[in-house]
């Protein structure tokens, strides 16, 4: 005997799992953009002043190398600039990440000692689809103290407390750069008493660094037992260290110390990177989230520890909210959220309306809350994020989740049966279906329309299941009555005149005399693609003259052509040129302008923050603004992002002060400026590096690479004389970011007749420009750096580098002699 579910028993199971969907609501990842991980990993590390070719020959190849042994890499990248490089890795689907992760960590650890002296630790990072790399708050630290003490009480009281709680991704602090030990040697007492650069690193390493001697039998008083220890040589880590008595090489009976060549001082490090917020030199901490959280619950929570901080931290220290983020998305997600509500009670209304009837409404409606609330068990289940596509998503399913409901109760009340359910699910399979497309997409706008169409399928999918069991269980207890149709005489009266006019219509239009006249109409509306035509084709041949004789005519291209381009351009003409040309791609943000800063090569970060101070004490004057960021991280790389308050974001203010700040940035002189964010960008760039035509050389390995390159450069100049010129070696593609560089060709005939090698005089030049860390100690509970430079550090011209006499083998030369200098642009890898 086949028993079945009662109509009070359906009812309540599937309120039973409403009630779990609404109770998971809370714990859904509520972002403003997808924060999807792609499958790749990203690793960056820096070497001051090091150029590109040294990073990529050092340290990128090398990594490179180590990286290839692990499983599941579909392809590497890498790039190596002037400082800096970074190596992406791209995994096939279905790699567990965090087991590449961790093996990626170990390799790096393993290989960190075979790189260089002065290369940072590797970072390694995942890479999001849209990872955002703005924090979510920001605060400030203020107190009657100098901004290396405040920073210090904020590492050590505040950073840890906000690092520990959940979803945190990292806090960072800027406002003061960190204080280190300098030693700045003297080039011509190094000259006089024969001393390297490298014997000073290697007498302080040797004075500082903890040495095994052995093992030891240590017998105690009370034990007849003996019990081996190891036996370590190395300084007293919490003593202070007598940097001027370091010994650093004995020549002859004589011990040359630190003093006698060197002077040591402590003082505040180098500035790499600025983070100002209103101009304002305070410490700023900045907190960032992790992938997959709800960021407006975490910085709630932040908010909510630091007033919990300000009456915890001592007297006179404050911190003070900035900036919150947050606040955008909120307003953003209550923007969507309000939009599909009235959608959705829009279309209630309508139903309402055509329907008349309370009943039939009040069974659609909780039919939507069900849908959506079981919906909820499977976003839970599947990681869905609840973001801009996300409820873009649930709009659009509301029409179809709606028609299922329907179509299934106008069929159970005028048949009697549950038939129509196969064609419910014909169509709805077929609109799942139709979503497939996205997984053909590239990766990254997959990570971007995931959410969207798992969104769609998933009401979808439960849609299925409420019009086959919940809505026949509400029509068995609301009694909806059967639908009576009925039309009044003069109704039909108007029903028959519109199909007697309709149908005359067609047949008219289906005249041979008027057939062709509605095709070229519909043609001509549609529009003919006779603006794609080149105005003239540069090629040889019969057809090639007669089209620049007619259509490449320039009466034709000058006073016909426009014309002709208007009538039967259509409506393809105008989509073409003012949506389509006009058009790219953003991520949905807050209103805001940017402007950059670039200095030319050679320039420093604090030149670049001179200038910056300039346009960010010009910003300060208008009130309109609510606050401007500015982030510098290179002499080549700045950025001011400006955000207006409420009242004028949408008016005409961000488009007067671009203006503005064009106007400004003219005046400001001696670097490049960019303004954008609304309008046309702006740009005062020259813009003189980019080339007409190009050859791409493709290889592993990078010398013979360079080398094909330098002989084919040759060929085209001997071959070509005066038609090609400006020919440069360069990895930039059409836009040249190269920077300059000095190279030495050395005339190794002559070094090898005066017995001068290569490495002797690369160690004059070290000794006179050296500059890099040397180590870290701990003093006061707390790492120091301690740093290497030579007294002619940044003092060094080029003068000095060809004419300045060296000493190598008791015999005086100048480098202009062994070798050539030329200046060069640096070919980046």
């Amino acid at each position: 005997m086949k028993r079945t579910l009662s109509s009070f028993s359906i009812i309540t199971i599937f309120v039973c799992l409403s009630i779990v969907g609404a109770s998971l609501i809370p714990l859904l990842s509520l972002q403003l953009t997808p924060s999807k991980t792609l499958p790749s990993i990203n690793i960056s590390y820096n070497w001051q002043d090091a150029s590109a070719k040294v990073i990529e020959q050092e340290v990128t190849a090398k990594l490179e190398g180590v990286f290839n042994t692990v499983k599941g890499i579909k392809s590497i990248t890498s790039n190596s600039d002037k400082g800096k490089g970074s190596i992406s890795l791209k995994f096939k689907k279905n790699v567990n990440m965090d087991a590449v992760r961790f093996e990626l960590a170990n390799l790096i650890r393993q290989s960190y000692s075979e790189l260089p002296d002065g290369i940072s630790y590797p970072n390694l990072s995942l890479s999001a689809a849209n990872e955002n790399k703005s924090p979510i708050l920001s605060y400030s630290v203020n107190a009657n103290e100098s901004s290396y003490f405040i920073k210090k009480y904020a590492e050590k009281h505040i950073i840890p407390k906000l690092a520990k709680l959940k979803g945190v991704n990292k806090v960072n602090v800027y406002g003061a750069a960190p204080f280190e030990w300098v030693i700045e040697y003297d080039t011509n007492k190094l000259m006089q008493l024969k001393v390297s650069v490298k014997d000073i690193q290697q007498g302080i390493n040797t004075y500082l660094k903890t040495q095994e001697l052995g093992k030891g039998v240590f017998r105690t008083n009370t034990d007849n037992y003996d019990s081996e220890i190891s036996l370590n040589l190395g300084y007293k880590i919490a003593k202070i260290i007598d940097w001027n008595n370091i010994p650093i090489k004995k020549i002859g009976n004589r011990v040359i110390y630190l003093r006698n060549i060197a002077t040591v001082k402590y003082k505040e490090g180098a500035v790499n990177s600025y983070y100002r917020i209103n101009g304002l030199n305070t410490i700023n901490i900045t907190v960032y989230a992790e992938q997959n959280v709800n960021t407006i619950d975490l910085a709630n929570t932040v908010k909510l520890k630091v007033i919990a901080l300000n009456n915890q931290i001592d007297t006179g220290y404050t911190i003070k909210l900035t900036q919150d983020s947050t606040e955008y998305v909120v307003e953003e997600l209550q923007k969507i959220q309000s939009r599909t509500l009235f959608s959705f009670l829009i279309l209630l209304v309508l139903i309402l309306l055509i329907n008349r009837s309370f009943k039939y409404l009040a069974i659609l409606f909780l039919s939507i809350i069900t849908n959506l609330l079981i919906a909820v068990i499977f976003y839970y289940l599947l990681h869905v994020e609840l973001q801009l596509y996300s409820f873009a998503g649930i709009t659009i399913s509301f029409g179809i989740i709606i028609d299922n409901s329907i179509i299934m109760i106008d069929h159970i009340r005028n048949k009697g049966n549950k038939k129509a359910f196969l064609a419910i699910l014909a169509a709805t399979l077929t609109t799942i279906g139709a979503l497939m497309i996205i997984f053909l997409l590239e990766e990254n706008q997959q990570a971007n329309l995931l959410d969207f169409a798992l969104v769609i399928a998933i009401n979808l999918s439960v849609s299925l299941l409420v019009s086959l069991y919940y809505v026949p269980a509400l029509l068995n207890k609301f009694k909806v009555s059967k639908k009576q149709l009925s039309f009044s005489r003069k109704r039909k009266r108007r029903i028959v005149k519109f199909t007697n006019f309709y149908t005359r219509m067609i047949c008219w239009m289906k005249r041979p005399r008027f057939k062709w006249a509605f095709i070229l109409l519909f043609i001509l509306g549609f529009g003919i693609p006779f603006h794609f035509l080149p105005k003239e084709i540069e090629e040889e041949g019969f057809f090639t003259d007669v089209y620049n004789k007619s259509i490449g005519n320039e009466w034709f291209s000058n006073d016909v052509r426009p014309t002709l381009e208007k009538i039967i351009g259509g409506t393809l003409r105008l989509f073409t040129e003012d949506v389509f040309e006009n058009s790219y791609y953003s991520e949905p943000e807050r209103t805001a302008l940017r402007v950059t800063g670039t200095m030319p090569d050679g320039c420093t970060i604090k030149q670049l923050n001179t200038a910056i101070k300039k346009m960010e004490s010009y910003l300060s004057q208008f009130d309109e603004i609510e606050l401007f960021e500015t982030r510098i991280s290179s002499y080549r790389n700045s950025n001011i992002s400006i955000h207006f308050k409420k009242d004028f974001e949408f008016g005409s203010f961000p488009y007067t002060l671009k203006n503005v700040l064009e106007s400004k940035a003219i005046s400001l002189g001696g670097l490049d400026w960019s303004v954008s964010g609304v309008g046309r960008g702006f740009s005062n760039a020259l813009g003189t590096g980019s080339k007409q035509n190009r050859i791409i050389l493709e290889g592993y390995n990078y010398d013979k690479l360079y080398s094909y390159a330098k002989q084919l450069k040759q060929q085209l100049i001997d071959s070509s004389g005066s038609r090609v010129k400006d020919i440069e070696i360069t990895s930039s593609g059409w836009r040249d970011n190269a920077l300059y560089e000095y190279y030495l060709d050395f005339d190794d005939k002559r070094l090898a007749f005066e017995n001068v090698s290569q490495q002797q005089l690369y160690g004059y030049l070290k000794n006179q420009v050296h500059s890099g860390n040397l180590t870290s100690i701990i003093q006061n509970n707390e790492f120091q750096s301690v740093k290497l430079i030579s007294d002619r550090y940044k003092k060094f011209s080029v003068w000095d580098l060809k004419n300045t006499p060296i000493l190598i083998n008791n015999k005086q030369y100048k480098l202009s002699q062994l070798a050539s200098i030329e200046k060069k642009k640096t070919v980046i890898p």
